[in-house]
C-alpha cells in the first residue's frame, strides 16, 4: 500500500486549498495537513492492471462510483480492477472506461453498495 502513501500526498496537495461559491461571495477554505490527509484517505483508490496506478473517487450516482485516473493506467485492453480505502477488490469492464482526448486523464466506474467519501471539485473562475 506505499504506492497509496504516495499518492496521498498528491491529491491532498491538489485538494488542499478549495473554493467554495456561496452566491456572489467567494470563500477560500484552507485546510490544515491533517484535514488533507484524512481526504486523501478517504477518496483515493488504486487502479490496478497491467501499469498500476492510482485515482480518486470524486462522483457516486446510486450504487455507481467513478475514479479519475491516468490514462496511461488503463489505456490497454486488460483486466483491470479498483481497490477501494477499505481494501475491497472491485472489477472493471474495460468497454465501460472514458478516455478523455487530448490529455492523460480517464474515468473508471465500478459499482459497490458500500458508501465510500468522493472527493469535492470545485470550479475555478476567472475573477
Amino acid at each position: 500500500m506505499r504506492a497509496l502513501s504516495i499518492t496521498h500526498s498528491f491529491f491532498g496537495t491538489l485538494i488542499g486549498v478549495t473554493a467554495l461559491a456561496l452566491g456572489e461571495l467567494q470563500v477560500i477554505a484552507v485546510l490544515d495537513g491533517t484535514d488533507v490527509n484524512e481526504i486523501a484517505k478517504e477518496t483515493t483508490v488504486l487502479v490496478n492492471g497491467q501499469y498500476p496506478g492510482s485515482g480518486i473517487l470524486f462522483e457516486q450516482q446510486g450504487d455507481t462510483y467513478y475514479v479519475l485516473t491516468a490514462k496511461h493506467v488503463v489505456e490497454t485492453e486488460d483486466e483491470y480492477e479498483v481497490v477501494t480505502p477499505d481494501e475491497v477488490v472491485h472489477p472493471l469492464d474495460y468497454t465501460r472506461i472514458q478516455m478523455l482526448p487530448e490529455i492523460d486523464l480517464a474515468i473508471v466506474q465500478f459499482t459497490s453498495p458500500q458508501f465510500y467519501s468522493t472527493a469535492k471539485l470545485g470550479d475555478r473562475t476567472e475573477g
